[in-house]
C-alpha cells in the first residue's frame, strides 16, 4: 500500500531525471511493497540496488548516470570518460556521446566502498571535487581532463584529451591546468603534463600535431610555426590550417588517420588545399606513419621548401642517427 506522498515527491523526480533511490523513495510516501508492485508490473525499473527509474521506458544516458551517483552515494560524482561526455570533450572527433552505452564511471570519496556493480565502474580518491547541480553530479572540467590524462595507457592517448579539451574550451589556458595539478599533489604522467600542456595550449591539437612540433620542428631547429590558423575560404567558409611558415608561405597539414575512409573528410581537405594555393601559398601534407617514422627526412623537406621561400636559418642535425 502507498501512502500519501510528500509535496515534494514531483520535483525529487524532475530534478533527478525520474531517478529515486530507495530511501528517497520511503521518504516520499512509498512503501517497500508499493516499489516491489510497480517493478513487477513494469511501471517502474530498478537500474541498480536501491535505485529505481519511475518509468517503464529505456533509460536514457543520463538516467543511468543519474542512478550511479545516486548509488554511489553521497559524495558520489561522475568522473573520467562519463564526465568528459557531459563536458563534451569527445565531440567532434568520434569521442563519446550522450547517446553512448558501456560503463558509467563514478568517483566516491577514497574512504567510502562502493562495489562495482552492472553497468557502473567505481574509482576513488581523496579528492572527490563536484560539479552540477540538476546534472548528475560530475567533476569539473579540469579535474575530468587530468583524471583522464592520467588514466591512458599510452603518452598519445593522454595528450589526445589535452587536444580535446583545448580545441572545445577555448577558455582553457595551460596555467589553469597546471594551477590544478599542483594542488592535486602526485600524478602519472607528471613530467609529460608540465613539458606538453603549453605545447597543446599554443596550438597542437593533436597527438601527431604533438608529435611533429616536438621531433619535427623544435628538434631540427626550424623556424616557430603558427598553429590553428584560421582564414577565409570560399563564400563564408574558413579555413584552418594546422601549420604555417613565414606568415603562411609555407603550410604544412597533418593528418592522423590511417587513410581517408569517408568522402567528405577527403574532400574537405582537398577543397583546404585548393583554397591553400589559390592564396599563393604552397602545401606539405604529411600523416602520422610520416611524422613517426621519418621526422628527419620531413624536416629536410620544409627547411628545403622554407628556404626557397626565404628563410635564412639552417636547420640542424636532431641526433648522430639524424639523416638530415
Amino acid at each position: 500500500m502507498r501512502r500519501p506522498l510528500a509535496p515534494d515527491a514531483l520535483t525529487v523526480l524532475i530534478d533527478q531525471d525520474d531517478v529515486v533511490t530507495r530511501g528517497q523513495a520511503l521518504a516520499l510516501g512509498w512503501t517497500d511493497s508499493a516499489l516491489a508492485a510497480r517493478v513487477a508490473a513494469r511501471r517502474w525499473q530498478r537500474l541498480l540496488p536501491g535505485v529505481y527509474l519511475a518509468s517503464g521506458a529505456t533509460p536514457t544516458w543520463a538516467q543511468l548516470a543519474q542512478a550511479a551517483v545516486l548509488y554511489g552515494g553521497p559524495g558520489s560524482v561522475l568522473s573520467h570518460q562519463s564526465a568528459a561526455i557531459l563536458h563534451r570533450l569527445g565531440e567532434p572527433g568520434g569521442g563519446p556521446s550522450r547517446s553512448a552505452r558501456g560503463p558509467v564511471v563514478i568517483t566516491v570519496p577514497a574512504q567510502r566502498r562502493v562495489r562495482a556493480v552492472g553497468f557502473v565502474q567505481v574509482r576513488r580518491s581523496r579528492w572527490p571535487e563536484r560539479r552540477g547541480a540538476l546534472e548528475p553530479a560530475h567533476t569539473p572540467l579540469i579535474r575530468t581532463v587530468l583524471d583522464l590524462f592520467a588514466d591512458e595507457a599510452t603518452d598519445d592517448a593522454a595528450i589526445a584529451w589535452l587536444a580535446r579539451a583545448f580545441d572545445q574550451h577555448r577558455g582553457l589556458t595551460a596555467a589553469d591546468l597546471l594551477r590544478h595539478r599542483m594542488a592535486q599533489g602526485r600524478m602519472p604522467r607528471r613530467a609529460l603534463l608540465l613539458s606538453a600542456v603549453g605545447e597543446v595550449a599554443a596550438g597542437a591539437r593533436s597527438p601527431l600535431e604533438w608529435r611533429y612540433l616536438r621531433q619535427v620542428e623544435r628538434a631540427h631547429l626550424l623556424p616557430a610555426a603558427a598553429r590553428q590558423v584560421r582564414r577565409a575560404g570560399e563564400g563564408r567558409s574558413t579555413t584552418v590550417s594546422d601549420v604555417e611558415y613565414l606568415e603562411g608561405a609555407l603550410v604544412v597539414e597533418l593528418d592522423g588517420r590511417l587513410r581517408h575512409a569517408d568522402s567528405e573528410n577527403r574532400w574537405r581537405d582537398l577543397s583546404r588545399d585548393n583554397a591553400v594555393t589559390v592564396q599563393g601559398a604552397r602545401t606539405l601534407r604529411y600523416g602520422w606513419h610520416d611524422v613517426v617514422g621519418r621526422p628527419c627526412q620531413i624536416a629536410a623537406q620544409v627547411a628545403t621548401v622554407l628556404a626557397g621561400l626565404g628563410w635564412g636559418g639552417s636547420p640542424r642535425r636532431c641526433g648522430n642517427e639524424c639523416t638530415l
